[in-house]
């Protein structure tokens, strides 16, 4: 929409695309005041907008414009003051319909902020690393599990030299990952920041570049250590049943 103002802020002219935008005809509000045009709330930015372009600089800002219809639409306005003389003798203003903009914009914060309430709040380990093994990213949850107190001290951590207990060490994951692009349900020891070992089951795939390179990889990380502590218990206890058992007379 074009339009300009008369210094008293009533409106002096406007171009189709208004009628098209709000539904409203030109030649009904040509000289009413543009106020009538805006919601109530958004005034005190509309007018303080008017005064501040008057420095000479166009100014920009947001507001919201009340259509025919009831419905306000948002508008990106960029507003510059019309001298005559000396003085000034209204406004020309450009308004763009940013509506749809505006909307997935905050749809796009909405998820983000679901992704990040998931990321800080799921139990389950979030990792990401490059392909030399350097931490690049981990949740709250992945932290806990390998003892750490912050992001940045696992970010430290060099998962080839010191991320792998050396029964199941880093080069059978990337063998495994390497021969289809992921690894599902695949199970290995690491160690936490004391040393002890943290049994985990993984889901994890590599990450290419353009030219098909590895350049990181990422995935989630379960620990299992009580289950597969609580197998071993169980297998000892039955291979003792087991040697009791044929012992007996």
């Amino acid at each position: 929409v074009i339009y300009t103002l008369a210094r008293d802020g009533s409106i002096t002219s406007l171009n189709p695309a208004f009628e098209a935008i709000t539904g409203w005809p030109a030649a009904e509000w040509l000289g009413k005041d543009f106020a009538g045009l805006l919601h109530p709330d958004d005034l005190p930015l509309a007018r303080r907008g008017l005064e501040e372009s008057l420095r000479g600089d166009p100014e920009r800002y947001t507001l919201r414009v009340r259509c025919r219809s009831g419905e306000y639409r948002i508008g990106e306005f960029t507003v510059r003051a019309l001298r005559e003389g000396e003085g000034i003798s209204g406004w020309f203003g450009i308004v763009r319909a940013i509506t749809k903009r505006v909307q997935a914009e905050e749809a796009l914060k909405a998820q983000e902020a679901d992704f990040r309430r998931l990321f800080e709040e799921v139990p389950i380990g979030i990792f990401r690393s490059t392909a030399d093994g350097r931490p690049i990213l981990a949740n709250p949850a992945l932290i806990r599990m390998l003892g750490y107190d912050s992001l940045e001290d696992v970010l430290s951590r060099d998962i080839e030299k010191d991320g792998y207990h050396s029964d199941t060490p880093r080069s059978d994951f990337l063998e495994e990952v390497g021969r289809a692009g992921e690894v599902r349900g695949y199970e290995s020891k690491w160690l936490r920041k004391d040393g002890t070992v943290l049994h985990v089951r993984e889901n994890a795939r590599a990450v290419r570049n353009v030219e098909g390179k590895v350049i990181e990889y990422e995935g989630t990380v379960e620990d299992v250590t009580e289950m597969v502590e609580a197998q071993d218990r169980l297998h000892q206890a039955l291979e003792e049943l087991q040697s009791l058992f044929r012992a007996m007379p």
